[in-house]
């Protein structure tokens, strides 16, 4: 199965980076049998980390959302578990890069520049790289915490075993919350709707609407706030950097869930999502999501099933979206990923000596 697995894979253009690449830069291991602690680490304690929590933020062309979800972190994270911030700026405007760059002197924070738009999975992959901690806290730049959300979560983790990916309960700025989930995509719901979905599988698709008191177990969490066990992640490889922009969560968790480990939403860690800051809704995003969400299907399901859902997606798309229906129908080939139009930015001057 593995070898299949990695022969289908290996018919996919390659992206800036293979698997392969990532795994020969940062300090973890590829995707091991159904364990959920790194190879090197089985069969002996490990040793601890540095820190409990590592938060890793990502930021492009959106630094003072960045600098107001930091100072939000720290003024709620006092006396809690220890943790470090982790800035990668995925290859912003000179003027955005200059602003992130009080950072450097900030206790607690590291900063990493990266000349390519690595996408969301390669951005948070640097981040990881600069890492030391029990915990992974992914969480978009254009989120304030409202609560000590790194002792809630850590807590709650630490207190159940069978999960393995946390978030708090999400709030628009106009006060309303939102189950900030989704569901695993399927050509059941792309035929049918989700109401139909939900009648005939009702335990992978709970409501998204209402108020929840209590910790609630959902499919995918959204990628906004994933709070993850840190063995685990490297234990799968982290994430699968094929993905640019779209589909890392619910491929993150599939592949937690093949190792029995569940999602849940902890509604006193609450946050607030200020929106979409970075990526606006234009055509190339939706071919961008279209092209991620069929290399999920085919790694996955397998590429009987692409083609499956490649045809219910053209006669659902054909009616609102012909240009978009056709690319489906194309194929929505990865060569024509927004990361081949990212352009490598000039070397950053060198920081200057601490008492210059």
């Amino acid at each position: 199965m593995r070898k299949a697995e990695g022969l289908r894979r290996a018919a996919f253009p390659k992206p800036c980076l293979s698997q392969a690449e990532w795994v020969a830069i940062l300090p973890l291991p590829v995707e091991r049998e159904a364990t959920n602690e790194p190879k090197a680490m089985q069969g002996r304690s490990a040793p601890p980390r540095a820190h409990r929590v590592a938060v890793v933020l990502v930021n492009y062309n959106s630094t003072r959302h960045t600098l107001e979800c930091i100072e939000t972190i720290q003024q709620h994270s006092t006396g809690g578990p220890s943790y470090q911030i982790i800035v990668v700026d995925n290859a912003s405007r000179e003027q955005e890069r200059a602003a992130l760059e009080p950072l450097r002197s900030r206790p607690g924070v590291t900063l990493v520049f990266s000349r390519l738009n690595t996408g969301f999975s390669g951005g948070n992959m640097l981040g990881v790289a600069q890492a030391d901690a029990d915990y992974y806290y992914f969480l978009n730049n254009d989120c304030l915490l409202e609560s000590d959300a790194l002792g809630v979560l850590t807590r709650y983790l630490d207190e159940h075993s069978d999960v393995g990916l946390a978030s708090g309960l999400l709030r628009h700025e106009d006060g309303n919350p939102r189950r900030n989930f989704s569901y695993f995509p399927s050509l059941l719901r792309t035929v049918l709707g989700t109401g139909a979905a939900r009648l005939l599988r009702p335990n992978l698709h709970p409501p998204k609407h209402g108020a929840i008191d209590e910790p609630l177990r959902v499919p995918v969490l959204a990628g906004c706030s994933m709070f993850v066990r840190a063995p685990v992640f490297e234990s799968l490889g982290g994430f699968d950097t094929n993905h640019f922009l779209y589909c890392e969560e619910e491929d993150l968790a599939r592949r937690f869930a093949g190792r029995g480990l569940a999602a849940d939403l902890v509604p006193n860690a609450g946050f607030v999502h200020l929106g979409s800051m970075s990526t606006p809704s234009k055509a190339p995003y939706l071919r961008e999501f279209h092209i991620s969400l069929l290399y999920y299907i085919e790694k996955h399901h397998g590429r009987l099933w692409r083609r499956l859902y490649t045809l219910a997606l053209f006669f659902k798309l054909l009616g609102r979206s012909p240009g978009l229906a056709w690319f489906v129908l194309r194929g929505a080939s990865m060569r024509h990923s927004l990361r081949h139009d990212q352009e490598l930015l000039p070397p950053l001057p060198a920081a200057p000596p601490p008492n210059s």
